[in-house]
């Protein structure tokens, strides 16, 4: 499951440590966001998970590109801007289509 943000410091880095904690047996969990946005992620985030027993070692905020060309089963879109994706066949989104498909999401008012 790959879920997906802007910028990935905050709501995706969660969704990602709380699936890899409760169900890593059924699921590999990832997130990412757009390579301009990214940034640190957000120490009360990492805070939060931590105090509710989810481990936080390791999570860092990741552009979409590092996922191209990597099979998903699916992937989740966290913010309103980009949540046409999930209305995108899986395909179009192991290589270039998906930072097209961004690209002209982000391009909205």
């Amino acid at each position: 499951m790959l879920f997906l943000c802007r910028a990935n410091t905050t709501s995706s880095i969660m969704a990602e440590a709380l699936l890899g904690h409760h169900a890593p047996d059924r699921f590999r969990a990832g997130s990412a966001g757009d390579a301009l946005l990214r940034g640190q992620v957000n120490p009360h985030a990492l805070q939060v998970l931590r105090v509710h027993g989810v481990p936080t070692q390791g999570l860092r905020s990741k552009a979409w590109r590092e996922f191209f060309g990597m099979h998903r089963e699916a992937f989740a879109t966290l913010e309103a801007r980009i949540r046409k994706l999930a209305a995108l066949p899986l395909a179009r989104l192991t290589n270039r289509g998906l930072a097209r498909e961004l690209k002209l999401i982000g391009q909205e008012p």
